[in-house]
């Protein structure tokens, strides 16, 4: 498990702030403003909190004992990065409405860009599922 460890750290310290976000989502959550379009609110809800939550559990998992068959680690990878994407744009619309300028929204932005940029170093056969190319 050390090995994965050290082999997979860039998806722990995803999933470890999936994790995080998750519980700060839970436990501060609907913070927006009204004005914000409907599906962008749902970022701010109970629901995404779990499902953060969920997937950096299913994440950490994932990395900690390596397996990729089923093509689970680009499921992974696309959900997570689709959640970050969601999440920095629901705080730049923020923002956009309510007039101030805040970190959150970049700090978001370079999450969901180091998430990318681990989802392109990881081997094309574990994104395949094993499958050979």
């Amino acid at each position: 498990m050390r090995h994965h460890f050290i082999k997979n750290k860039e998806w722990v310290l995803c999933a470890i702030e999936e994790i995080i976000v998750g519980l700060v989502i839970l436990i501060r959550g609907h913070q927006f403003d009204d004005r914000l379009p409907s599906i962008l609110q749902w970022t701010d809800s109970t629901t995404a909190g779990l499902i953060y939550l969920i997937l950096g559990v299913i994440l950490i998992i994932n990395a900690l004992w390596d397996f990729y068959w089923y093509r689970i680690r680009i499921t992974l990878i696309g959900v997570s990065a689709g959640m970050w994407a969601a999440l920095a744009a629901s705080y730049l619309l923020n923002s956009f409405y309510t007039g101030v300028i805040d970190f959150m929204p970049f700090l978001l932005v370079v999450i969901f860009a180091r998430v990318l940029i681990a989802a392109y170093q990881e081997p094309v056969y574990k994104l395949k599922g094993g499958a050979s190319y």
